[in-house]
């Protein structure tokens, strides 16, 4: 009897150690995509917290953009935007906008904060391409470069970022402000998107 309780026991430690959360890893298979958020303060660039998390591969998706569906409702009193992965259809990042309110960001549900993040030096490749977006809409990069360069200076060194880096790689910028009327620079937040391809 005890032999049986501990093969039962034994056996469950083996499914519960297979099914441990790998997200917020890069694996670098050829058959998975990777997308990775990093939240940063936009008033000091400070690196609030991140997540990451692999995907099937995008069959249909080529180009030289990040695979994205927007969703976007221009707020009147009440907006949002968001992310899907086209290939799965899963929202990789959802936030409202509020008018005479706050917005808040509900998706991702399992942002680390960023004391879970190590820094550990120095990327090995630079990203394929950047593109930023504002309202749920690409946008030109002249209006963005400045401001953004202290954020990848700051990102380039957390150990997410570094091991993306280890192969190819996209980024994008994403302005969020969870309110509407005047710009409120102490509640607004860079999404700096990573997809590892």
């Amino acid at each position: 009897m005890k032999r049986t309780i501990w093969g039962v026991v034994f056996i469950a430690m083996i499914f519960v150690s297979c099914g441990e959360d790998e997200d917020n890893q890069w694996t670098n298979d050829p058959y998975i995509s990777g997308f990775g958020m990093l939240i940063f303060d936009y008033s000091n660039q400070e690196f609030e917290g991140g997540y990451f998390k692999e995907y099937p591969s995008c069959e249909n998706c080529g180009g030289d953009s990040i695979p994205l569906e927007i969703l976007y409702r221009s707020p009147g009193d009440f907006g949002y935007v968001g992310f899907q992965y086209p290939e799965t259809g899963d929202t990789l990042f959802f936030g409202t906008i509020i008018w005479m309110g706050r917005g808040h960001i509900s998706q991702p549900v399992d942002m680390l904060p960023a004391s879970d993040f190590e820094l550990s030096g120095s990327l090995d490749n630079e990203p394929l391409s950047i593109q930023y977006y504002h309202d749920g809409y690409h946008t030109q990069a002249v209006s963005y470069e400045s401001i953004v360069d202290p954020i990848w200076s700051k990102a380039s060194q957390i150990d997410l970022v570094t091991d993306i880096s280890r192969g190819e790689y996209r980024i994008a910028y994403y302005l969020y402000p969870p309110t509407v009327g005047l710009f409120d620079p102490e509640v607004a937040k860079w999404l700096l998107i990573l997809y590892a391809e």
